[in-house]
């Protein structure tokens, strides 16, 4: 594995308040710190992977797919969600 790899993988593997902690020293903003938070929320999630987030049935996600009641996204047959798209729901909720 180069250097250049190494750094790549050390930096995809650190958490967000690494990242944070990393970048405070320097005179970076608020607004940039606050993107580094922002970064993670927009995972996607499979079918099955929106269920055990929302801690519901597949059934009950099923029926709020097919009545619009969730934010979802469709990728061929197969239904996808976005994390932060969940997550703003459920605050709404």
């Amino acid at each position: 594995m180069s250097k250049a790899d190494a750094a790549n993988y050390r930096q995809m593997s650190e958490s967000p308040l690494q990242r944070i902690w990393n970048k405070w020293p320097g005179n970076e903003s608020i607004e940039e710190i606050l993107d580094v938070l922002r970064e993670g929320d927009d995972e996607v999630l499979t079918f099955k992977e929106g269920c055990a987030f929302l801690k519901v049935s597949e059934p009950t996600v099923r029926r709020w797919v097919k009545g619009k009641e969730i934010p979802f996204h469709k990728a061929g047959r197969q239904i996808r969600f976005l994390k932060n798209e969940l997550i703003e729901w459920l605050r709404k909720r």
